[in-house]
């Protein structure tokens, strides 16, 4: 199923940007990477075998244009990106955050594109899109969420339907207060390793497993400071987590 022809990626020389070109180009879809940095998208298509092109020419062209750029600039993105696209084209957007973004999206760009808000729950590590869950926000254009949607589905991927609000009120656990907790850990392991180096020579197995989980999140931190700066519920996480462990110390 080729529910559009056309795909240009915004951003596609990032690491999501890359596994949607890499998935997309493979299925069938002609993918053009865009950005401010022609030079790197240039030398990412064609690793990738795609095309690349200056963003404004690039997404007048194409029926589907995903936008995947930092969360801080999602929102003035999309809203450029769009007054260049053809009328009944597409425009998805997959920022970690909504509030700020996909509600007001939804109501300022303008009427004559579709617009759809989505979040891919996996990072771009992963070989496809079976198996992984992705999330499309309530209220986007109904015909564009629905070929979305079913496209998802028949690659594999579970897709779950919220709000605005529900994904974040949901990120704050599933993200943010994940990624707290690691990067806390780590802090502490840190300190401790440089007290007791020797400490390097006694890991178990469970905790470099744990070590690995930290070190994707460390890779990707800067992506994942902006989730726990912008998630409007991330210090209401961030405090229940706290409260836990000082309940747990005084517990004995």
């Amino acid at each position: 199923m080729i529910p559009w022809k056309e795909v240009a990626i915004v951003g596609g020389y990032g690491r999501m940007g890359r596994f949607f070109a890499r998935v997309l180009s493979r299925d069938g879809f002609h993918v053009t990477i865009c950005g401010r940095r022609l030079e790197r998208a240039r030398r990412v298509a064609r690793r990738l075998g795609v095309s690349y092109g200056e963003v404004d020419s690039s997404v007048r062209g194409a029926d589907l244009v995903i936008v995947s750029v930092p969360i801080d600039a999602t929102y003035d993105v999309c809203m450029s990106v769009a007054k260049e696209m053809e009328r009944g084209s597409t425009i998805v957007e997959i920022a970690s955050v909504k509030t700020g973004i996909a509600d007001r999206l939804r109501s300022d760009l303008p009427r004559h594109v579709r617009f759809v808000s989505a979040h891919p729950l996996f990072g771009p590590t992963v070989r496809g899109l079976r198996g992984r869950n992705v999330v499309i926000i309530k209220g986007g254009d109904e015909e564009a969420t629905r070929r979305l949607r079913l496209y998802l589905e028949s690659k594999g991927a579970s897709v779950s339907l919220l709000t605005v609000d529900e994904h974040d009120r949901a990120m704050a656990t599933v993200q943010v207060l994940h990624h707290y907790a690691l990067l806390s850990f780590s802090y502490v392991l840190q300190n401790e390793l440089r007290r007791r180096p020797k400490l390097a020579d006694l890991l178990t197995e469970s905790l470099r497993l744990t070590l690995r989980s930290v070190k994707r999140v460390l890779d990707n931190l800067d992506a994942v400071l902006e989730i726990q700066e912008r998630n409007p519920y991330a210090g209401e996480a961030r405090r229940e987590f706290v409260k836990a462990i000082a309940g747990s110390l005084e517990q004995g």
